[in-house]
């Protein structure tokens, strides 16, 4: 009866654990809790009749995804079993985000959706003019969104109103971050923008270079970021400078980076994941894979795990760059995979969103 319990528990506390935004959080530092299994088996695997192109999220219990069919579904994360699904108007591209009971996601035709974590039911909507690829921040009462009609929108959570919204000079791609009363958003205006999140006027915008499609991963009151001309370049939040560029490849970085103490891990289009030092920008290693990598990586407890468009995720020591283990997904990873609980969640351009966990856990 003890051994029955006690293997009860173990199963209980490997599952614990939630990935409530895209990027792990609203700094998108791209961290794990626990430990990235090497020794990959399926668990689950669920099609999605579209390719997979919005990262998942999950609570404790529960996997949040939108798709290419413009429906949100929400899954038994053990199991991969249907909790509920609702079918909205246009397709979902963009990552969900959670917070408080609710769910967050844009669609291709700009609307953005508060949705009841309980059915999906939808609570409120609010309209922007174009398309809504990355995931909201919540900040407080505020959901922090960009949109192709180039404006970064603050909308309150609660009444789905328009509290500000702040004009770039082009399209933004990539997901607002939230760091000490700021938001920081990379637009494909090539600028770094930088805004006070309660009433939305400018504190600092620092040229990059070229147009940015990352997110900014926000460390030691450090921004980086990549961008389309294949250079990885950090700002200084306080002072607005650039502290350092590392031009890596001709090829856009479209793969925003992961941080993990003092690295950062970064893909481009180029094949390669790099790892480069936060401090100075100096590449440490890089590992080339079977394909481009557009997806971002995970890092945690000395690992980091990329997938790529040659359709195999692997997992790498992040100290040296060397490969500890990998799995073929049987098609082009095009969602980033999320990491809880010592399982990997990953979507791919056939529709499918898997489930991998180690070889030596039994199935529940």
């Amino acid at each position: 009866m003890t051994a029955v319990l006690l293997a009860m528990a173990m199963s209980a506390s490997a599952m614990t654990g939630t990935w409530m935004h895209h990027r792990g959080g609203g700094s998108q530092e791209g961290q794990c809790a626990g430990e990235i299994p090497v020794n990959l088996d399926e668990a689950w695997v669920v099609d999605t009749d579209g390719p997979v192109l919005g990262t998942p999220v999950a609570d404790t219990k529960t996997l949040y995804l939108g798709t290419a069919r413009g429906e949100v579904l929400a899954l038994d994360r053990t199991t991969g079993a249907e909790r509920w699904r609702v079918k909205l108007a246009e397709p979902i591209e963009a990552p969900v985000t959670l917070d408080s009971g609710a769910a967050y996601v844009g669609d291709t035709a700009g609307t953005l959706y508060k949705l009841d974590l309980r059915d999906g039911r939808t609570l409120w909507t609010f309209k922007t003019e174009a398309k809504i690829l990355g995931a909201p921040a919540i900040e407080g009462e505020l959901a922090l969104v960009g949109s192709y009609d180039r404006n970064l929108y603050a909308v309150d959570t609660k009444s789905g109103a328009e509290r500000w919204r702040y004009g770039t000079d082009h399209h933004i791609h990539a997901s607002p971050s939230v760091s000490d009363g700021r938001v920081l958003v990379g637009g494909c205006d090539g600028d770094l923008h930088i805004v006070d999140v309660q009433t939305g006027a400018l504190v600092g915008r620092t040229p990059i270079g070229a147009q940015v499609g990352t997110s900014a991963a926000i460390s030691q009151g450090e921004a980086v970021l990549g961008h389309y001309g294949g250079g990885l370049v950090a700002v200084e939040i306080g002072t607005k400078e650039v502290m350092w560029t590392s031009q890596v490849s001709r090829q856009p970085l479209v793969s925003s980076p992961a941080v993990l103490g003092d690295r950062v891990f970064f893909g481009s289009r180029d094949r390669h994941l790099r790892a480069a030092s936060r401090l100075t920008g100096e590449i440490l290693w890089k590992h080339r894979t079977r394909g481009r990598i557009d997806t971002a990586p995970v890092a945690c407890n000395k690992r980091v795990i990329t997938g790529s468009k040659g359709g195999r995720l692997t997992i790498l020591d992040s100290a040296k760059g060397d490969v500890l283990g990998s799995y073929d997904m049987g098609s082009a990873v095009t969602a980033s995979p999320i990491v809880i609980g010592g399982r990997i969640y990953v979507g791919t351009a056939d529709g499918k969103l898997r489930c991998l966990r180690a070889k030596k856990e039994r199935a529940p």
